[in-house]
């Protein structure tokens, strides 16, 4: 018999071809060939096992494992599970808060208003709480610390100054 894969001459109660392991049709019971032209698709039976040859030769594999390379320290601090790092880019200096600046402005409009200055300065001082607050919870994305204090120093100051002005006028 010929085998139909490579044309070699196959003894008549071989299960495969030597030459290629293709197996016969006309080999042992039950065995049958998938695909002439492929070597390794093949339907081999419990039969054809008992033979060491008939097992087809061994495919290099495919996929060869890379080596891990060695874990890097990780700067970041540690998060709880299920959190995910937001990434925060800052740009060129930080950016000052509106809310700082007003209150700066307001302190300053309270020494221009003199003995009506009691609500620019409490604008300024509650206006400077908010801000310094903010500035704290921006992590450095927001400036104008300096500008808030201001406003809230000012704002005080001026409180301050109508009341004793208040108590003065008062008295006389």
């Amino acid at each position: 018999m010929v085998c139909s894969n490579c044309g070699v001459q196959v003894p008549d109660g071989a299960a495969t071809c030597p030459k290629c392991g293709v197996v016969n049709a006309a080999g042992s019971s039950g065995a049958s060939q998938l695909g002439s032209s492929t070597p390794d698709r093949l339907e081999i039976t419990l039969d054809d096992l008992s033979e060491p040859s008939v097992l087809p030769p061994a495919a290099p594999p495919r996929y060869q494992p890379q080596p891990k390379s060695p874990a890097l320290p990780s700067l970041a601090p540690p998060m709880a599970p299920g959190m995910h790092a937001i990434p925060v880019y800052n740009v060129g200096p930080p950016r000052n808060n509106g809310l700082a600046i007003a209150s700066m402005v307001t302190g300053l409009a309270a020494m221009v208003f003199c003995y009506f200055a009691v609500i620019p300065a409490i604008v300024a001082v509650i206006l400077g709480a908010v801000a310094l607050n903010q500035i704290k919870e921006s992590r450095g994305t927001q400036g104008g610390r300096g500008m808030a204090i201001a406003g809230v120093v000012l704002g005080l100051v001026w409180i301050g100054l109508t009341l004793i002005a208040a108590i003065a006028i008062a008295a006389s």
